[in-house]
């Protein structure tokens, strides 16, 4: 979702790593970070 919605531009490997957190991060900027708890 994240390459879709153009904040992700890796391969998507499964993996969560930095770039995978950068991309997160951002859309959350965005649209709002969700209460986790």
């Amino acid at each position: 979702r994240l390459a879709r919605a153009g904040y992700y531009y890796g391969a998507i490997d499964g993996i969560m790593g930095p770039q995978t957190r950068r991309a997160i991060r951002a859309y959350e900027r965005t649209y709002g970070a969700l209460s986790v708890r």
